[in-house]
């Protein structure tokens, strides 16, 4: 039972390593309803969210929704009501910037992150941890004045991996010695 576990464990491990390795470059257009081009580039691949009042992802836009102030509360019921998802409060990591800027490098994590431009909010979801960036040009809502991640955070595939096998040799060995006990 045992050696039929590890097998499944390792099948799903290349398939996670695969599909890592296989993310691509992307750069997602942000559609705010001005004559600005607004842009966030993402080397590792993401995906913006489109639609209202359910919606979906785009490899190539991302909907620019007006939800008022951009504060932890506003982000999680808004993401929520788009997706179906239940985050709360405490999901929401923000960084305020200010002044607003037009040309901004910031780090995400794999999963759901955002970005406030003006009175607009895009989500997005990256596909790995990375340095993505945001860009702003011609006349339009004023640059980026918050950033973060909503949902918990996660354990990057390198140091998830040990972790993993540490937990399949610990259960091991407290099977191992469970035999003894009852032998």
């Amino acid at each position: 039972m045992l050696i039929k576990s590890c097998k499944a464990i390792s099948a799903a491990t290349v398939l996670a390593f695969g599909f890592a390795s296989g993310a691509a470059a992307a750069t997602i257009t942000l559609n705010a309803p001005s004559a600005a081009t607004i842009t966030i580039d993402c080397p590792l691949g993401c995906q913006g969210y489109v639609g209202s009042p359910t919606a979906s992802l785009s490899p190539t836009n991302a909907d620019a929704y007006s939800i008022g102030n951009a504060n932890e509360g506003n982000l999680a019921i808004n993401l929520n009501g788009l997706i179906g998802t239940s985050f709360s409060v405490s999901d929401v990591s923000k960084t305020d910037l200010s002044p607003a800027s037009e040309d901004f490098d910031f780090s995400v994590g794999a999963g759901i992150f955002f970005a406030k431009y003006g009175t607009w909010t895009s989500f997005l979801v990256s596909d790995a941890a990375q340095t993505v960036t945001f860009k702003k040009a011609g006349q339009g809502p004023a640059g980026l004045s918050n950033y973060g991640t909503i949902g918990t955070s996660v354990i990057p595939l390198p140091a998830g991996l040990p972790l993993l096998l540490s937990a399949l040799g610990l259960g091991g060995l407290l099977r191992l010695r469970q035999k003894r006990k009852t032998a």
